[in-house]
């Protein structure tokens, strides 16, 4: 039958059911009554040609089921039928069907959160087209050894000159910015970038332009690209904007161009991009950028790898400044992501077993249930009913059950996910990206009818297997060769469930134990972290224009924070433990002599005031900190830590050694040891 005609009477079927019953009637009235008049007019009577009729139909009602049970829609309507029936069935017991749908409701919203979480994280495509070409290329070199170490100038020069695997390198660097016109002055994270950052990332402003060719090198005017949200915060989304001039740290810089608010990148918080200008370097150092840049076509991530460790080689033979140098390449995810897959996987496993035992539970609570209505199936089987009619009955009853928990899980994964991106535990990245929408709606549907189908077909078997006989003659007592079977699967999902808590218990208690420890664990500084406060300063290098500006600023908010009530010790610092990456340089030991190829040792610094390691409380293990009279115009001294003074000191008094930052060009006069400071993580 046509497409339209089989619609056509699908509705008729479902929606005028009435009628469609009444014309039956007639059409076998009229088919009867044909039959009859055949039998009267070959001789027999009217009573025994109607018997005759009847009996050659088969029967009138047992024709109008055959007909209903071919007839369109059918199955429709039973499944409709089992729905009704079954929503009945449940809302006669409130109590058991209110524990299960909770009990559900717990496993598949927390699966759904998780699934939310995975899926924003790892898999849900980033707001840069074919992201998977783009990569951050970092540098690793002995003895500094940073993972993901960064990149000098003059690296990122050489590395772009000898490129063949990318299709045009660029280097960015994040820090702080001080944000002045148009409105109160604020900071805002910002980033230096050179001139095809934003072409690498393919996304095209929403305003105005992004930065040109060129636009890097030196002497180039200073520009700046704003993100949406800086755009409408402190231009009211005005068009104007552009063209227009701000004060970024103290110089000026024209605003070119506005990015859409999807772009967050390097971090999720960067909100300004200003050209970096590429001077000509006299030195290796300092370290503070990475590099990023699009694979070119055909081209794997392992064949660019093959190509910057070659390059790091040629590097570190023409420089004595690196040693065991590679430059790791990351996709572009993996770089965002970091270390939070694994975690993200084990989490994933651990909610997938609390679903498991609800699922189990649910299962012994139904088999519980069928016990019950063993008279009841005994009594539908006896009046006809076909077994796979009534075990398509209890599947449905426990699909509407794993529906029903379903629909409240989602209540509950959607609480989770708004504790999760309000919290942030470890700031997940892409936090932002995790979300309830149709592929969680999707995968809760998923997750609802296949636990549903487990913890509904064995139930709904066992119950189906009790002695007919027995059961209607004893009313259900009697159905001994049915209990021994149910007991047998009872007892199979009770060890099921205790085993699957048992892991989960595990699991959770070396959870636990790894937080314990991880409490007790020391970040080198005895103040408790809640007990130290931190706010970050940047001021303007336009009024504070010479190192004694700075110095009477800064002595005289150290003083007035001084006397607020309650602060124990104050103090400066460029950089806060625990840090993912400091400053780091290079340093040479006076009196030391390098071998042929040996390079200058780099260590990450820091620039602290006085009271820094007091505040901090971290121990001061020989000699002392500094002072009052350590200024700028005295002997220049400097602290070191443990690590570093057993690495470099072995068996000898570090204290009184003299130690520079290096550089062939670098004649700033050697700093005194004069103490040592435990190590801080």
């Amino acid at each position: 039958m046509p497409l339209l005609p089989r619609l056509f009477s699908l509705r008729r079927n479902l929606f005028d059911k009435p009628r469609v019953e009444q014309d039956l009637e007639e059409e076998l009235r009229a088919y009867l009554d044909q039959l009859t008049d055949e039998k009267i007019r070959s001789g027999v009577s009217h009573a025994a040609a109607r018997r005759a009729a009847l009996v050659e139909l088969g029967g009138v009602e047992q024709v109008k089921e055959e007909v209903r049970e071919i007839r369109i829609g059918n199955m429709l309507e039973s499944i409709l039928h089992d729905l009704r029936f079954g929503m009945r069935t449940l809302s006669k017991n409130i109590g058991f069907t209110g524990v299960v749908i909770l009990a559900l409701a717990l496993g598949i919203g927390a699966n759904t959160t998780m699934f939310s979480v995975a899926y924003g994280i790892l898999m849900r495509p980033l707001p840069y087209p074919d992201a998977g070409r783009v990569a951050l290329v970092y540098m690793h070199f002995s003895p500094q050894n940073f993972d993901r170490g960064t990149l000098c100038i003059a690296d990122y020069l050489d590395w772009k000159a000898q490129n063949h695997a990318f299709e045009e390198p660029s280097i960015f660097s994040s820090r702080r910015m001080d944000l002045v016109g148009t409105g109160e002055p604020e900071q805002v994270q910002g980033a230096l970038v050179t001139a095809g950052f934003f072409s690498t990332m393919q996304v095209p402003p929403l305003l105005g332009r992004v930065f040109l060719p060129g636009e890097d090198r030196p002497g180039a005017p200073s520009t700046a690209v704003l993100s949406e949200s800086l755009w409408r915060r402190r231009f009211s989304a005005s068009p104007a904007a552009i063209g227009q001039t701000i004060a970024v740290n103290g110089a000026s810089a024209t605003i070119i161009g506005v990015m859409p608010e999807a772009f967050r990148f390097p971090r999720a918080t960067t909100e300004l991009w200003t050209n970096l200008p590429l001077v000509p370097p006299t030195r290796r150092g300092p370290f503070n950028s990475r590099g990023v840049a699009r694979l070119k076509p055909g081209v794997t991530i392992r064949q660019a790898q093959r190509e910057t460790n070659a390059i790091g080689q040629r590097i570190m033979r023409e420089n004595p400044y690196y040693r065991n140098l590679t430059l790791p390449v990351e996709r572009l995810r993996d770089a965002i992501v970091g270390d939070v897959r694994t975690p993200l996987l084990v989490l994933i496993g651990a909610v997938g077993l609390v679903l498991l035992i609800a699922v189990v539970n649910v299962a012994n609570l139904m088999l519980a249930r069928a016990t019950t209505r063993e008279g009841e199936m005994a009594l539908r089987l006896s009046l006809g009913a076909g077994r796979a009619r009534l075990v398509r009955q209890l599947l449905t009853e426990s699909l509407l059950l794993s529906v029903a928990g379903g629909a409240a899980g989602l209540l509950v994964s959607y609480g989770g996910i708004q504790l999760l991106r309000s919290w942030n535990p470890g700031n997940l990245p892409l936090i932002e990206f995790v979300q309830l929408d149709s592929r969680a709606l999707g995968f809760m549907l998923l997750t609802a009818v296949v636990t549903g189908l487990l913890f509904g077909l064995a139930p709904a078997l066992q119950g189906l297997r009790a002695n007919l006989n027995s059961t209607l003659k004893e009313g259900g007592r009697g159905a001994r060769a049915g209990a021994g079977a149910r007991r047998h699967t009872r007892r199979a999902l009770v060890v099921s469930e205790i085993a699957l808590s048992l892991m989960l218990m595990v699991g959770a208690g070396l959870l636990l134990r790894s937080l314990d420890r991880l409490e007790r664990v020391t970040g080198g500084f005895a103040a408790p972290p809640r007990e130290i406060l931190t706010i970050a300063i940047s001021p303007s290098d336009r009024k504070y224009n010479d190192p004694q500006a700075f110095r009477i600023l800064y002595e005289d908010m150290l003083e007035r924070v001084r006397q607020v009530p309650g602060v124990e010790a104050v103090a400066l610092s460029d950089t806060l433990p625990p840090d993912r990456q400091s400053d780091a340089d290079t340093f040479t030991i006076q009196g030391q002599v390098l071998a042929p190829g040996e390079l200058n040792p780099a260590v990450s610094d820091a620039i602290i005031s006085g009271d820094y390691f007091r505040a901090m409380r971290i121990p001061l293990l020989k000699g002392r900190s500094f002072t009052p009279r350590d200024k700028q115009d005295s002997a220049p001294v400097v602290i070191v830590s443990d690590s570093l003074a057993r690495h470099f000191f072995p068996n000898q008094d570090p204290l009184g050694r003299r130690i520079k930052q290096s550089g062939p060009d670098n004649q700033a006069p050697f700093m005194e040891v004069v103490g040592v400071v435990g190590d801080v993580k």
